[in-house]
């Protein structure tokens, strides 16, 4: 990193591309920050096993449990609390790493169905924080409405 009038310059960002609609959630998790900051949850059980879940406002896709953090917010306790409300309760043990990455949507020259968007608008400087996390337990009747979890 390098430093210029103060500010830093970041390096080594990964480019990224993703769907438009995934690249539109993205954007919603950002609420608006030139970077969106969110932490990853890397689940194990007992068996080693690691859990993804499918969210409706990813196309239920199976992923890895990820909720936008504040600034200023603990990057431990925010994934946590969150997990708790969807009925996943585990334990935090440590911070594994943070990957930087742009995201880009994936429509050509950034056009839409409806129309030109500026290169701001296709692209997502994102921050995802992986943290590795031990299951202690799943209650799926207490809110996996909208998350349905699955160990492979």
């Amino acid at each position: 990193m390098e430093a210029t009038g103060g500010f830093q310059i970041s390096g080594g960002r990964k480019r990224s591309v993703v769907s438009h609609s995934h690249f539109v959630e993205f954007k919603t998790m950002s609420k608006g920050q030139f970077i969106l900051k969110a932490a990853v949850a890397i689940i194990r059980d007992e068996n080693n096993k690691l859990l993804l879940i499918t969210d409706q406002s990813f196309r239920n896709f199976l992923m890895l449990p990820m909720v936008g953090v504040k600034r200023g917010s603990n990057y431990a306790d925010t994934p946590h609390k969150y997990l708790e409300t969807v009925g996943i309760i585990t334990e935090i043990e440590s911070i594994l790493g943070i990957k930087r990455v742009i995201l880009m949507s994936n429509y050509p020259d950034g056009q839409t169905d409806d129309e030109k968007e500026s290169k701001s608008s296709r692209e997502l400087r994102a921050n995802f924080i992986s943290l590795s996390c031990k299951m202690k337990s799943m209650n799926e009747e207490n809110g996996l409405t909208k998350l349905q979890g699955t160990l492979c």
